[in-house]
């Protein structure tokens, strides 16, 4: 995603005249602003979690607790990671190097600490060492992710909200060639603004969304037909159909009328209403925006939602 933000940010600039003669601003102050905030929060976060994790995981091993102290892990580590930049920790914690690279690390501490060691031995301890390493780095970029999430998901809405106004205000202000440009090119860029959070960390392998959802509604009208039904007597088919309807309407009495020969009102028939409501979870691939509608929106509302909700708190 972030490469594609530089390039979509290179795209409207190389057509910002066209776009403010249509009267469309070409600024990506919102978006940048948002990457730049992820970038830099989430890598924070990967430093400050990945060194301890990961000493945790090697003190744990009861074989190489002994060949390097846990301190020392955590320090070699952490000052791995202040060397790399935000970009350069987030890429390599997604394409599965970053162990590979403190594993290096940690490695020569080790060799160097124990010249006199034969290379089996060696070889069988640095092997316990890359395990602990993919477990303790995971770890670690789980518990940045954990950590981060509610900031990970403002940024991904609100990168995806500007990115949605650039389109609608490109859809209502352009035309021709350069309308059709404008909704492919930053079409492009929505689809890889992911929806949720990577459930197995490092590599985004898929997402899980979780919906909260209300339910209100009504049946204008609803009715049951009984066509067995032989208490009502038909002179040419026997019997009629007993019909049971439910609308909003008065009832009145069948036959009786009041002094006036006014019509006798028995009750009120109100429309059936129903109204629940739950939660539904789905995981997803990383694609193109997944499962559900997205508007930019937290909250998504049917049509006449509000009215109908209002009829309940009445």
């Amino acid at each position: 995603m972030n490469v594609e933000v530089d390039s979509l940010i290179e795209d409207i600039g190389s057509e910002s005249a066209a776009l403010i003669a249509n009267d469309i601003s070409p600024d990506m102050t919102l978006i940048e602003e948002n990457r730049t905030r992820l970038m830099t929060e989430y890598s924070t976060s990967i430093r400050e979690q990945v060194p301890d994790l990961v000493a945790e995981e090697v003190a744990k091993d009861p074989v190489l607790g002994k060949w390097i102290d846990k301190s020392e892990v955590s320090s070699i580590t952490e000052s791995y990671l202040y060397t790399l930049s935000g970009e350069e920790l987030i890429d390599m914690a997604a394409n599965n190097t970053l162990q590979d690279e403190i594993l290096v690390k940690l490695s020569e501490k080790i060799i160097v600490d124990n010249p006199a060691v034969a290379s089996d031995e060696m070889d069988a301890v640095l092997y316990r060492l890359e395990a602990d390493m993919r477990i303790g780095v995971a770890n670690g970029v789980c518990e940045a992710v954990r950590l981060s999430q509610e900031m990970i998901d403002e940024c991904f809405t609100n990168i995806n909200t500007g990115l949605q106004n650039k389109l609608d205000e490109s859809t209502e202000k352009l035309s021709g060639e350069l309308a059709e440009k404008m909704e492919k090119r930053l079409q492009k860029s929505m689809k890889l603004v992911p929806c949720g959070l990577p459930v197995i960390p490092p590599h985004w392998v898929c997402t899980v969304n979780v919906w909260e959802y209300e339910v209100v509604g009504k049946y204008k009208t609803f009715e049951v037909i009984d066509n067995d039904n032989e208490c009502m007597f038909n002179p040419y088919f026997g019997h009629e159909a007993q019909v049971y309807v439910r609308t909003e309407e008065r009832i009145p009495h069948p036959f009786k009328r009041d002094n006036g020969e006014n019509i006798i009102w028995i009750g009120y028939n109100s429309p059936i209403e129903f109204r629940f409501s739950g939660y539904a979870a789905t995981i997803v691939g990383p694609g193109p925006k997944g499962v559900g509608d997205k508007t930019g929106d937290r909250e998504e509302k049917s049509e006449a939602y509000e009215e109908l909700l209002s009829e309940w708190e009445i």
